[in-house]
């Protein structure tokens, strides 16, 4: 197994680091423009990983995908390794259920109680959290998040850097394209553009 660096110091990096030790990696030490909540060892930020990417395997991408702006640091970041040459595994929980066919690209990361379902794929980077439900032949192009208990509905195609929301429901056959939010427990039934935000409608008392 592999001697990994954390990229984040948050709640959710502490995830990963746990995902990634139950699969057999070593993670000791995270990189993060400031000291966060995670026991292990701050090592600094990113010139300092740069300097240090010889003492590791590879990097977790450690930092979640909750807004547009989150999003957009995660595709800041993924381009800064890309362009530094820096090696990224995908974690995957062992409490997952990948099915046959599936694949899961370099960077992605796949928490506790996730279904990837037949000939599925998972892009790089992508992100799924806890509960979450991918259909069969569904396609996650880069860096998309999809929140817990989201469900994605089979032969769907979620564009790179989109985030699903929590018990979102997107229907089987739909396309999303990139950079679209789709909100908490929002039901999408039909292709949604480019760029758009999709909001649940809040009934009246």
């Amino acid at each position: 197994m592999a001697k990994l660096a954390l990229l984040g110091g948050g709640g959710f990096a502490k995830e990963v680091a746990e995902v990634a030790g139950l699969i057999g990696h070593t993670i000791d030490s995270y990189f993060a423009d400031k000291p966060g909540n995670s026991p292990l060892r701050h090592r600094g930020y990113l010139e300092e990983l740069k300097q240090a990417k010889g003492d590791y395997d590879g990097v977790a991408l450690g930092i979640g995908g909750v807004s547009r702006k989150s999003q957009e640091i995660r595709h800041r970041l993924i381009g800064w390794l890309d362009d530094n040459a820096i090696r990224c595994l995908p974690i995957v929980s062992p409490r997952a259920v990948i099915c046959k066919g599936a694949i899961v690209e370099d960077g992605a990361f796949i928490a506790h109680n996730v279904v990837v379902a037949v000939d599925a794929r998972i892009g790089r980077f992508s992100l799924l959290n806890t509960n979450a439900i991918i259909g069969h032949d569904t396609i996650l192009e880069q860096n998309v998040a999809v929140s817990p208990l989201a469900f994605i509905g089979g032969n769907a195609k979620i564009g790179r850097n989109s985030l699903i929301g929590a018990s979102a429901n997107i229907l089987q056959g739909v396309t999303i394209g990139e950079n679209v939010v789709i909100g908490i427990s929002c039901t999408v039934l039909g292709p949604v553009a480019a760029n758009k935000t999709i909001l649940p409608q809040l009934k009246r008392a």
